[in-house]
């Protein structure tokens, strides 16, 4: 294979304490066969490292192998980005069970570029291994395909460290989108959803998740959290049967015969399910959060970030077996953050058997306060300290949950919670409580309640050395356009005040 010297600049290669090999393959390279070679590959910016196969059989990363993506500029000295890759097979089977990095290079523990891009196109993509694209700003996945399955063992990170969230988008256009328990699609970061970041877009005919998707903010930055939206368009079709069967059973093929039945087992169940096929589904064990992050005392303004965005969406089913949140974050050193939105939308039926939290943080307590001035940060000026310590944190106010279809049902030991925070403690004057949020079921047909629909506001914070109560958060509100059935509690009470 074709080799070029790297004139690495020895200044940025100390730095950066990287390991770049002497020689490398050509870079923005296109590279043929159905196993993909582990090993590092270079693109410089605007360009890619593709991946194909000109006979059809598919791709394949194998278990233990890496690919490694960098960006270099002109003459090849790495930039400190990650780099692009593409793995191009339409209408055909990518299996990864492997890993792909274009994560950014590090200088010491921090990222000195940012996230890089990897785009699949496949007719089936079946993923065990991982996907990386983060650094100072996170990088982008963005998937193209007919169906897909995600395993125990997968996941998908795109994070920003110090700047923007990654964005992570599955397009399985009318097949089947299953994900499986284990399997994360993370993204952390600053949100600015005009530039797409910290969003997470899952669609296709029919969605399942029982694994991990989380848009968070960066702990200890007080960050809003991002924006995910899961969409089944269904109704899903059955496309992707035959292109496993097709790759499987041989010494050679891509998936031995016990893995093709798992796999078309999964999707003939889910698309003779007259009530999931076109679904959106979050299974027992799934997990769906758009949560704002705690503060530090060093990093942000004193408080936690709101909580993001969550949308699913259907023209069948939205149904809730696990946990959705979209929580506003603790104010460690300040106010809490508020709660943000939760939007399930579909044409016939939306069932809670789970959890939906939309709360907001608590305020922050003066006790963690005083050890951190005095102690970590060494701030020895009594008027800083002492507007530091006045006044505890205020509760975040609880954000909304959104219901919109024919029938809604809460079923026994469900939960949707839209509480206010709680106020902390103070030396002067406790914190005031959240305000509750809302709850609107917007139904058309049906509202049963047998669970908990809880829109209280905080408490004060009133307990510990605050001679000084603050005031409790208003309950917030929840409505129905039809009457609301069933045995379940709903309660909006003000939170305690003195």
């Amino acid at each position: 294979m074709l080799k070029k010297t790297l004139q690495l600049n020895l200044a940025l290669m100390v730095a950066l304490a990287a390991t770049v090999p002497a020689f490398a393959d050509a870079i923005n390279s296109s590279n043929d066969g159905r196993d993909i070679a582990g090993g590092t590959y270079y693109n410089t910016s605007g360009q890619q490292t593709t991946f194909y196969n000109s006979s059809n059989g598919g791709l394949w990363l194998h278990s233990g192998q890496t690919v490694r993506g960098l960006e270099v500029d002109a003459v090849g000295n790495p930039t400190g980005n990650g780099g692009s890759i593409l793995l191009n097979a339409p209408g055909a089977v990518v299996r990864l069970d492997g890993n792909i990095d274009v994560n950014a290079l590090r200088s010491g523990s921090a990222y000195v570029g940012n996230g890089g891009n990897v785009q699949i196109n496949a007719g089936y993509l079946y993923q065990n291994g991982n996907i990386f694209a983060s650094g100072s700003n996170g990088g982008a996945v963005n998937m193209n395909v007919g169906a897909a399955m995600f395993g125990a063992t997968s996941s998908i990170q795109a994070m920003g460290e110090t700047g923007k969230g990654g964005s992570i988008n599955i397009n399985a256009n009318s097949g089947t989108v299953d994900i499986k328990q284990g399997a994360r699609l993370f993204t952390k970061g600053q949100t600015d959803l005009g530039l797409n970041a910290n969003v997470i877009t899952v669609q296709g005919g029919l969605v399942n998740n029982n694994g991990i998707i989380k848009a968070a903010g960066m702990e200890g930055f007080g960050q809003d959290g991002g924006k995910i939206v899961l969409r089944a368009t269904g109704p899903a079709d059955s496309n992707a049967i035959a292109l496993i069967n097709a790759n499987a059973g041989g010494p050679t093929s891509i998936f031995t015969a016990a893995e093709a039945t798992a796999a078309t087992g999964s999707i003939s169940s889910y698309v003779s399910n007259v009530n999931l096929n076109g679904s959106v589904k979050n299974d027992a064990k799934g997990q769906v959060s758009a949560d704002g992050s705690s503060d530090n005392l060093l990093t942000s303004d004193f408080g936690g970030g709101n909580g993001g965005s969550i949308e699913m969406i259907s023209g069948n089913g939205v149904f809730n077996n696990g946990y959705i949140s979209s929580l506003g974050g603790v104010g460690t050193y300040g106010d809490g953050g508020n709660g943000g939105n939760v939007t399930l939308t579909a044409t016939k039926n939306v069932s809670n058997g789970g959890v939906v939290r939309v709360a907001g943080g608590n305020g922050g307590d003066i006790g963690r306060i005083d050890t951190m001035a005095t102690t970590n940060l060494a701030i020895t000026d009594d008027a800083t300290i002492d507007a530091i310590l006045a006044t505890g944190g205020d509760g975040g106010n609880g954000g909304n949950i959104t219901v919109n279809t024919a029938n809604f049902n809460n079923t026994a030991n469900a939960q949707m919670n839209a509480n206010g925070g709680a106020g902390g403690t103070g030396d002067v004057a406790g914190g005031e409580g959240g305000d509750g949020g809302s709850i609107n079921l917007n139904t058309t047909n049906r509202s049963n309640n047998d669970g908990s629909l809880y829109a209280n506001g905080g408490n004060d914070g009133r307990e510990g050395t605050a001679p000084v109560a603050g005031q409790g958060g208003t309950g917030g509100s929840v409505t129905s356009t039809t009457p609301v059935t069933g045995s379940g509690q709903t309660q909006t009470y003000s939170g305690n005040g003195n």
